[in-house]
């Protein structure tokens, strides 16, 4: 009867970590970019009680004989699949259509804005570049004032991903997340997959890994298919004023084993050893061919309530059947005492 308590206790156990599971992917039913968890069970030891034996010239063989003493969680997997596309009309909300996500990173030091012009003959300052040249300013430790306008600055190294795409601008017009991270992009579309990571140092001297930065006041800013942030330069001292510029191009990664990510605040993931090695690039071209992004939409939660309100009634009936469980055991055990009485 013991054996069975403890058997109870742990299926109690496991169908509470099921219901905590199912509870959490309810609750982020309506978070962007959130993917849903999945609870498994598997077996515990078995007790052997006799083993099986073999065919003899009398008889046939017997099957070993088990009593299995309970179950555990056999694993809390990640449902990866794409969520649901929502318009809305935000020109810096963005969603992935396809495998991928956003680089994203916090900085270790002060980023300091490219010098805008002032007057249209100072030189050295920052004039965005035309759309049309299909190539931003690198903004990263191999800037330099004298060409650019823009103060050396390094990118961030704590990296992390992310299919939330409701990005904003700082104060000072970085691309962010709406949590503060720096978005991370490259000066040109990648035609090759790279191993770097863009907060690398190789990254940032040999594919031009850089902060998106959009001037302060810029208008009709937009994200392309191919993930190129253009905007209309309404700087008046620009060479290019009135035209449309470019920021640069979104960088996104992808995963031998999306699953293997390890989940961290609110909708970011970080590399693990079972998620493999990334590949970076730009949506819709090289490695990325078949992922785009697309402007004024965003990816909602791939929670399915149907699934998540059978799992929570599959939770509770099987916590009520183990708490059923114990109730048998302790009440043929106090049979059993009142017997020797």
């Amino acid at each position: 009867m013991m054996p069975a308590m403890y058997s109870a206790i742990s299926g109690l156990e496991s169908h509470q970590t099921m219901l905590n599971v199912t509870a959490n992917n309810l609750a982020n039913v309506d978070t962007i970019g959130y993917k849903a968890q999945r609870t498994t069970f598997e077996s515990e030891l078995s007790e052997l009680v006799s083993g099986g034996s073999g065919q003899t010239a009398s008889n046939g063989g017997t099957n070993p004989e088990q009593v299995g003493l309970g179950v555990e969680v056999g694993s809390i997997d990640q449902i990866m699949n794409a969520g649901s596309l929502q318009s809305t009309g935000n020109s810096l909300d963005v969603a992935l259509q396809g495998d991928g996500y956003l680089v994203v990173g916090t900085s270790t030091s002060t980023v300091n804005a490219p010098t805008l012009a002032t007057s249209s003959t100072v030189t050295n300052t920052y004039q965005p570049p035309l759309a049309s040249g299909n190539a931003g300013i690198a903004i990263n430790s191999s800037s330099t004032v004298a060409a650019d306008g823009v103060a050396a600055v390094s990118l961030p190294t704590s990296i992390s991903y992310t299919r939330a795409g409701n990005l904003t601008t700082d104060a000072q017009g970085f691309l962010t997340t709406a949590s503060g991270q720096y978005v991370l992009g490259y000066a040109t579309p990648q035609s090759a997959a790279q191993t770097n990571v863009p907060g690398s140092t190789a990254a940032q001297t040999s594919t031009g890994a850089t902060y998106i930065y959009i001037p302060p006041g810029s208008t009709n800013v937009s994200i392309g298919e191919s993930g190129a942030i253009t905007y209309t330069d309404n700087n008046p001292n620009d060479t290019h004023y009135g035209e449309t510029c470019t920021a640069g191009y979104l960088a996104i990664a992808s995963f031998p084993n999306e699953a293997g990510l390890t989940r961290d605040a609110g909708t970011s993931w970080t590399q693990s050893p079972n998620s493999g090695t990334p590949s970076f690039g730009t949506p819709d071209s090289g490695a990325f061919a078949t992922t785009q992004t697309i402007s004024g939409e965003l990816e909602q939660s791939n929670v399915d309530m149907a699934t998540e309100f059978t799992n929570m009634i599959e939770a509770e009936r099987g916590y009520q059947a183990n708490s059923s469980v114990i109730q048998t055991a302790d009440t043929m055990m106090q049979t059993l005492i009142q017997m020797a009485q």
